[in-house]
């Protein structure tokens, strides 16, 4: 993970209008540059004109050290002129982005030339990181040459994977001339799989460096791109004919030969001479017979002016689509509580548009088994187009289903992101489910943190010519979370199988509770990935799991075992007698009983025999119950602590432990308050919630004090107070204090071991001072690690003064907080040892925060003294009244806990003494101090 540069207010010379700086001429586009290059790289600019840069000197917007993730909103102005030349790489007008910048509404004008070696962009050098880059209404019409590669009218290259990128309505005139490896678009789009180029036309000439006929980009992988127009036919580009500018032609076809749209061009005087974005110019209209689609009808004449003129068919919609020109009809799906709802096969194919081209996010749930017979299908969620929503399958069948042999990601759903959840569906035996690699019942492949499989089962057979083929889950890059599903399926693919899922992504990714009868597969028995530990599993050959028999399977044991040993809150199902197997699903009395003498855990007591059936038979000893845990099998009394208005008040360690067990067992969504200090001398505690089911509740510490914390787990991942939270989780009010040690493996951290999810999550009036240790990366203070690109974690009023220690990638605050976390009224005074002091993520946007060894511009260096003499303090408190308090009357530092100390002042004077070092408030040293308050020697001093 790469360390983000941080955000914050400064002060230059730039007005800002809703916080964008405003540019009007050369000067004032220098000085933006410079702002963001010093730092504040989340800056926002808006030209108020036309730029003229002759004569001017120009670096880039952004370097590697500050990447630009602002957005650039041109207003449709032209910058021309700009002549740059350098022996460096990573140039262009925007020489270094990152994923949220956003860039728009801007021309490069055609007496512009950029020229350098390698990574040179007419617009922008390179883009390196995550998340998106856009670029939006950008033309560019002058040279760009390289000596190098990734030389590119566009973007020179994408970096590392990088962001994903997403180009709208854009265009160059420009030429290109390049060492190798070069493309009008970008010399190379990375490896994540998302790119977006709709709407794009192109009349400049590669000169050199092509790279074979690769005009337009280099690496195809996962890019969806419309209405592309070219010189030539490369790479799928329509051909722009002699005329199609000047004459409208051009203008109506970016519009997908509809009228309306973006692209507009003024056909008569003042005439435009090409297609523009430019929106007081006017719409071109077709004139003559149209079909549906807007072509011209065979025969027909047809013209382009700024007046409609045309005769066009109406659409003819059958089985959700045009028969004309494949329209997808918005309709033909209807909603219930935001879910599309799917009855038929057709509307199943409807909805697999509706996510691989429209919206990923869509909700889909079946009312109906669904029967394929003789549909072409194209699974759920394609490159660029991933699945991200919630489809409830509802206990219903797929049947007949057949996909294709020759493509990847072959499964119900072909790829998905974080935020997705996949349950209560069946994949029948009568399909058939055929690929090459990523081949699956359910889900092909997963490319995003977070996703959920649940309640799932998958009865055909896989059949993949490469490598990942599984029942549920092919190949998942990230953090997924698979739960109460099974195959009954053979698994046939090259190499690197299993029974559920053939590769789970992230050592935080979770399986339990799931079966597999699949033997022989060329692989693992259940999964692949040997850090991930399963959860309460089984499988046939006993390879990963426990192992099971058809027996079991048929009598109603490997269904009770599922169920964690007990017939109460059951996910599994299963009429004993009739159903050969269990299935994760609802049948009426179709719940299984273990029938005998069973322990409280549900075990069966030494010596007794025990049957199976759908009534209950059993004699099952009482919980003992000492603290509200039994004493056996650790189950929660959800009695113990009777909630009020919905919070549990906590008064002992004891009480935090049972909170725990609620959560990891019960309902990871539960509140709860401190009502006194928690002293945990004597107590095994291993931390709240896990990563099947990661913490989403509020706890209030209400500024109590934990002390004698030692959560010893050098062995395991996501390790503190709270091992795991999630989006909705609300952490606030309580110290952690220097008696208190936590040790993992990696992702660990006082308060918070690891954070997944999709969504936000607040933190706020949290303080440590114990001593976070970590045997490989990310320890931090209060967070260990963020691996969620798409959760955003707000940090306010907190703090580190502990020590804190990785392998690698420790930080103050967080050894990663992810991307675009926001610190307010923060500071770390703690030592790190091997990482960044302060903390580390992906653009941290701070305010008022402060650290005595990082030396970014929006966070200068603090002297250490300045946190024991109130300097801090009082920065602190002036922002948040009522929060802070000083441990101390003297050296004390900042803290959240009331000890009614709140100034640090101890003397006065009237002269400033001779030999005495003296410090603004702002911890500057001041050379000749007149009137006003300074600190000296630990103490703050009034000079008159």
């Amino acid at each position: 993970m790469a360390i983000g540069w941080l955000s914050g207010t400064q002060a230059f010379a730039l007005d800002k209008v809703d916080g964008a700086y405003q540019i009007a001429n050369a000067d004032q586009l220098v000085e933006f540059a410079t702002i963001v290059n010093n730092g504040e790289n989340d800056a926002n600019g808006v030209l108020t004109a036309d730029i003229d840069m002759t004569g001017v000197s120009w670096t880039p917007i952004g370097h590697t050290d500050s990447r630009y993730v602002g957005t650039f909103d041109g207003q449709y102005h032209t910058i021309n002129n700009l002549k740059y030349e350098s022996p460096e790489e990573r140039i262009g007008i925007f020489g270094v982005v990152n994923g949220g910048c956003v860039i728009k509404n801007l021309i490069s004008g055609p007496d512009n030339e950029i020229r350098g070696t390698s990574k040179v962009g007419g617009i922008i050098g390179c883009s390196d990181g995550s998340g998106w880059v856009t670029l939006e209404n950008v033309g560019q019409e002058g040279y760009v040459y390289g000596t190098g590669n990734n030389v590119c009218a566009i973007i020179g290259v994408v970096m590392n994977g990088g962001p994903a990128t997403r180009i709208t309505n854009c265009y160059n005139m420009g030429n290109v001339s390049g060492g190798g490896e070069s493309a009008i678009i970008s010399g190379w789009f990375g490896g994540h799989g998302s790119v977006e180029v709709r709407g794009f036309w192109n009349t400049g000439v590669m000169e050199s460096g092509q790279d074979g006929s690769n005009s337009l980009w280099r690496n195809s992988t996962g890019i969806t791109a419309e209405r592309i127009f070219h010189l030539y036919a490369d790479q799928g580009a329509s051909v722009i004919e002699e005329g199609d500018l000047a004459s409208g032609k051009l203008a109506f076809g970016l519009n997908d030969n509809q009228d309306a749209g973006f692209w507009r061009q003024n056909l008569s005087d003042p005439k435009d001479l090409h297609p523009v974005f430019l929106p007081d110019h006017l719409l071109v209209y077709a004139n003559g017979e149209l079909s549906c689609d807007g072509s011209a009808k065979e025969g027909s004449a047809v013209t382009y002016s700024n007046t409609e003129g045309s005769v066009r068919d109406e659409h003819h919609f059958t089985a959700g689509f045009c028969t004309g020109c494949g329209l997808m009809q918005d309709d033909f799906c209807q909603m219930e509580d935001g879910f599309y709802v799917i009855d038929d096969g057709d509307k199943l194919n409807w909805f697999a548009y509706m996510v691989n081209n429209v919206n990923g996010a869509a909700n889909g749930k079946l009312t109906a088994d669904i029967d394929m017979t003789g549909k072409a299908f194209t699974p759920i969620g394609q490159d660029a187009h991933d699945f991200m929503g919630h489809f409830d399958g509802i206990g219903h069948r797929i049947l007949n289903l057949v996909t294709n042999a020759d493509r990847n990601n072959q499964a119900l759903f072909g790829q998905a992101v974080g935020g997705a959840v996949i349950e209560n569906i069946i994949i029948d035996a009568s399909c058939v489910i055929q690929g090459t690699a990523f081949t699956a019942g359910i889900l092909g492949h997963v490319w995003g943190d977070g996703v959920i499989v649940r309640n799932c089962g998958n009865e055909a057979n896989i059949y993949g010519s490469a490598q990942n083929a599984a029942g549920i889950v092919g190949c998942s890059e990230k953090e997924v979370h698979i739960s109460d599903c099974y195959n009954l399926g053979e698994i046939n693919g090259s190499h690197e199988n299993a029974g559920i899922c053939a590769w789970m992504g992230s050592n935080n990714s979770t399986i339990k509770n799931c079966y597999s009868t699949a033997t022989g597969i060329n692989g693992a028995g259940l999964w692949r990935k040997d850090e991930v530990s399963g959860e309460n599993v089984y499988q046939i050959e006993g390879i990963q799991g426990e192992y099971f028999t058809v027996e079991m399977m048929q009598s109603g044991e490997l269904a009770y075992l599922l169920n964690g040993k007990q017939s109460e809150n059951v996910s599994w199902y299963q009429l004993v007698g009739t159903d050969n197997h269990p299935i994760p699903l609802f049948i009426d009395g179709g719940v299984v009983y273990a029938n005998g003498a069973l322990d409280c855990a549900g075990n069966p007591k030494a010596g007794a025999e025990v049957s199976y059936s759908n009534t209950d038979g059993a004699t099952r000893d009482d919980h003992k119950y000492e603290n509200g845990l039994c004493t056996v099998c650790g189950t929660p009394d959800t009695e113990y602590i009777k909630a009020e208005d919905g919070v549990y008040a906590l008064a002992s360690a004891s009480d935090v432990v049972w909170f725990a067990a609620m959560v990891n067992k019960v309902d990871a969504g539960i509140n709860a308050k401190l009502t006194n200090n928690i002293d945990f001398l004597g107590v095994d505690f291993k931390g709240i919630a896990t990563a099947a089911a990661p913490y989403s509740g509020t706890f209030d510490g209400q500024k109590h004090i934990i002390s004698n914390l030692i959560i010893d787990m050098p062995d395991d991942a996501n390790v503190g107070f709270f091992r795991e939270i999630t989006a909705g989780a609300h952490i606030m009010n309580m110290t952690i204090d220097v008696t208190c040690v936590v040790t993992g493996k990696n992702f660990a951290a006082s308060f918070i071991g690891h954070v997944s999810g999709n969504g936000t999550a607040l933190l706020e009036q949290l303080g440590n001072e114990g001593m976070v240790t970590t045997i490989d990366q990310n320890a931090g203070g209060i967070v260990g690690c963020n691996t969620s690109g798409e959760l955003k974690l707000t940090l306010l009023n907190c703090y580190n003064a502990g020590f804190i220690s990785s392998g690698w990638e420790a930080g103050g605050l967080s050894g990663w907080l992810g991307n675009d976390a926001i610190t307010t009224n923060c500071y770390n005074m703690g030592v790190v040892t091997n990482g960044e002091s302060y903390a580390r993520g992906n653009n941290i946007q701070i305010t008022n925060c402060f650290d005595p060894v990082t030396d970014w511009p929006a966070l200068p260096v603090t002297p250490m003294e300045n946190f024991t003499n109130d300097v801090v303090y009082n920065l602190l408190a002036e922002a948040a009244p009522g929060i802070w308090f000083l441990s101390a009357e003297t050296n004390g530092h900042p803290v959240l806990y009331d000890t009614g100390i709140v100034s640090g002042i101890s003397q006065m004077a009237v002269q400033p003494e001779k030999g005495n070092v003296y410090y603004d408030l702002q911890g500057r040293k001041v050379s000749h101090p007149s009137k006003g308050i300074y600190i000296t020697n630990g103490h703050k001093v009034v000079i008159k």
